[in-house]
């Protein structure tokens, strides 16, 4: 009760609110720690946590000038129906191709409506006084929706593959309002329903496989440039060296590492570049920070970026 309000650094997080550890214990996805840890639930709690105020505001305006609309139209439960398949395969998409990344949000999910809201307006274009308007509105949104993803702690590919999601199950959920009375709309509009619910499943099929690494194949593989898109410095192109950067990207890109800290030893005495670390791993959901000795660790090289990968290698399976 007496405990103030307390954000992380604004380098940290940029959007007023809590560090990668807290985000990391509350449920925060990490494609690492989901498939090494067995924690498949984060798929689903991550959609239910944001970067800080200004990421969650964002989102409730976007909430309030989408989802409503839609609501309004199509009830509850359809609506309902493609946020939690957008947020899910938006977190899915998170894991698989940025494993080493910590991402938070409903942005997936959002723009899961947005890409319904494309489908409402073109299922139901005729019946719209200004389906132009309502295109643009969408756009806007978007536009706002993907700059803040270049912020840490959140990332692109929940956005994108949860528009895709939004678009495909909107022809499942959503009604055409003025039906068709003829025979051969009804068997249509069944055809595309059934075709867009086998591209949903078969779409999650491939994601979950693709998370997991069966049969061998890496999402990264098939994208190898994708992990520029998850987070950027602002301003764009900017580097932290002269401390012109307003926040960087490198305590998002190996999670763990965001949270995990850790101290080189060399040997006394010894004229070597040999020694060892001793690593601080984050703690896992529930649970406490634990201890990691590795050695024999050559530390030539010895810095923050060589403790984050040592952090990627040793902490995230623990």
């Amino acid at each position: 009760r007496d405990t103030p309000f307390c954000a992380a650094a604004f380098k940290v997080n940029p959007m007023f609110g809590p560090s990668s550890e807290v985000l990391l214990r509350m449920g925060a996805i990490s494609g690492d720690v989901i498939v090494k840890n067995g924690e498949a639930w984060r798929l689903f709690s991550g959609m239910w946590l944001h970067g800080g105020v200004l990421h969650c505001l964002m989102n409730v305006v976007a909430l309030l000038g989408i989802g409503c609309q839609l609501e309004r139209a199509h009830g509850t439960l359809r609506v309902g129906a493609i946020y939690m398949l957008s947020g899910i395969f938006g977190s899915i998409a998170s894991a698989m191709f940025a494993p080493h990344v910590l991402s938070v949000g409903a942005s997936g999910a959002i723009f899961g409506l947005i890409g319904a809201i494309v489908g409402d307006i073109l299922m139901n274009w005729d019946l719209r006084e200004k389906p132009c308007r309502a295109l643009l509105w969408v756009c806007f949104v978007s536009a706002v929706q993907l700059l803040v993803g270049t912020m840490p702690l959140i990332d692109n590919f929940a956005h994108f593959f949860g528009f895709v999601m939004g678009f495909v199950s909107s022809i499942t959920f959503l009604d055409r309002l003025n039906k068709g009375a003829r025979c051969w709309h009804t068997c249509s509009r069944r055809c595309f329903r059934t075709l867009a619910a086998a591209i949903v499943f078969f779409a999650f099929v491939v994601g979950l496989a693709l998370l997991y690494g069966i049969g061998g194949v890496d999402a990264n593989e098939l994208c190898q440039a994708c992990q520029e898109i998850s987070c950027k410095e602002f301003p764009w192109g900017c580097t932290d060296n002269g401390g012109h950067c307003w926040w960087t990207c490198d305590q998002m890109q190996n999670a763990p590492a965001a949270s995990c800290g850790g101290e080189a030893v060399w040997p006394r005495g010894a004229n070597t570049t040999q020694g060892y670390v001793d690593l601080t791993c984050p703690p896992r959901a529930g649970g406490n920070a634990s201890k990691v000795r590795v050695e024999p660790v050559d530390l030539t090289h010895w810095g923050t970026d060589f403790l984050g990968e040592l952090c990627k290698d040793h902490c995230a399976s623990r």
